[in-house]
This record gives structure tokens, sequence and C-alpha cells, in this order.
């Protein structure tokens, strides 16, 4: 990423954002790309980058409230592979939240 232009990177933060929010569902592993835009050393590139992360979040977060499971837990039960995925797909998007807000403070 630190080869990449200035225009390249702004594209890439917009193609990054209209992927995400066009299939979160299959897509939601390209936030850490754009969460590692945002320690860029451009701030023109950051702000840019968290402000869609902002709009993003906005968009694809749950109604309800997604706890964070331990190894116990998730070894305990046997479930099918869509709850398996979904689950990983709420782990990541917790994660990348907690990563965002960090990069916030």
């Amino acid at each position: 990423m630190a080869k990449l232009r200035f225009s390249q990177k702004l594209t890439l933060v917009k193609s990054l954002t209209s992927d995400i929010i066009a299939f979160p569902a299959f897509s939601y592993r390209k936030l850490k790309d754009l969460l590692m835009l945002c320690a860029d050393s451009n701030i023109d590139v950051v702000l840019k980058a968290t402000g869609n992360l902002c709009d993003i979040f906005c968009d694809i977060l749950p109604d309800y409230r997604i706890r964070q499971l331990g190894d116990e837990e998730q070894k305990k039960e046997k479930l099918s592979k869509d709850v398996i995925a979904l689950r990983q797909q709420e782990q990541t998007l917790l994660e990348s939240y907690k990563e965002y807000l960090t990069v916030l403070e």
C-alpha cells in the first residue's frame, strides 16, 4: 500500500467502500484493508478512509447485539455451516469495529 500514489489510494478507498456496502456478507474481510489505509502517512487518505468506514459501519452493522464468543463456546456446540459463517462474519465485524474505534481515539 505504501507504493501506491495518492490518487490510487483514494480510488482504492472508493472501490473498497462500494464493494463492502454492495455485498457485506461476502466482502467483510475488506474492512481490514480499509483499516490499513487509516494508518497511512497522508492525512487526506486517513480522513477519507475513516469517513468511509463510518458510513460502512452505519450501513452494515446489525440491529442486534453481537456477542463475543470464547473458544470453549464455539467447540461445545454443533452448528450448521451457515451459522458458523454468520458467526465468523460477526466476529470479524466486531474486531474491525473495535480497531476502528481505536483509530478514532
